[in-house]
């Protein structure tokens, strides 16, 4: 039951609402998680006036900030098709309409399929009030305890990185059961991030020619990058990294 409802018009404010002791307190976004997950005697901190609902190509570098809606990056022809299509299959398009990229981030599952895409990315994080940029792939292992009295400003990535996403579902529209995200940024670096259990991690981050003569030769993918997976999800991986290499492959 929410017991108090506040609209900050500071980061300040809001920072300082968050971090009392009680009642728990907890920052409003789009509110869809909020609805249906409510604890006895808690406060939200709406997030609206604050300034964080912006997405912006500047510098070689797509900055989204915290409160911009799932539906406008799914609506934004700038960005990558792989990134619009994991948007797309996070939620219905009336919740994306909703829905706010940060509340997404932090309460998303283990096959977030936005999740997994932005890790292969190589995408930061910036958390307020340190304003300090993160890697999002590490940032996400700390989840939720990272975001404890903090808030995310924004999230950025290089928007030269061709992308390219894959995954396992019975059907189209169901909760995958393996997803696969693979990045190639202006240097050839190419990146590949799986998610099979609690949170998406980097598998991969070799150049793009040599992971192509690895894959092509037959040797597929690192054991070392595929640690603590099933021999399912291991040989599923290999199959899907040959489908992402050639859809990279073909944008670079």
């Amino acid at each position: 039951m929410i017991s108090e409802y506040l609209r900050p018009t500071s980061i300040n404010e809001a920072l300082e609402l968050l971090r009392r002791p009680k009642p728990i307190t907890f920052p409003l976004g789009g509110g869809t998680f909020l609805s249906t997950h409510q604890q006895n005697d808690q406060a939200v901190v709406d997030l609206q006036l604050l300034g964080l609902n912006y997405f912006e190509n500047k510098d070689g570098q797509f900055h989204a900030g915290s409160m911009v809606t799932l539906q406008q990056i799914a609506d934004n022809n700038d960005v990558s098709e792989a990134v619009r299509e994991a948007v797309r299959h996070e939620a219905s398009i009336n919740l994306r309409r909703m829905a706010s990229l940060g509340g997404n981030l932090v309460c998303g599952g283990g096959f977030s399929q936005l999740a997994v895409v932005l890790v292969a990315a190589q995408a930061k994080i910036v958390l307020l009030p340190e304003g300090m940029e993160e890697s999002f792939s590490s940032w996400l292992e700390r989840r939720p305890a990272s975001v404890s009295g903090k808030l995310i400003q924004e999230i950025h990535w290089n928007s030269s990185t061709q992308l390219a996403l894959e995954f396992v579902a019975k059907t189209p529209f169901a909760e995958p059961e393996m997803v696969m995200a693979a990045g190639v940024d202006q240097n050839g670096m190419l990146t590949m991030s799986m998610s099979a259990t609690e949170f998406p991690r980097i598998i991969v981050t070799e150049k793009l020619a040599m992971i192509k003569q690895k894959l092509t030769s037959g040797t597929g993918l690192s054991s070392e990058g595929m640690t603590g997976f099933s021999d399912y999800h291991r040989e599923i991986a290999n199959v899907l990294a040959k489908r992402l290499l050639i859809a990279v492959d073909s944008k670079v």
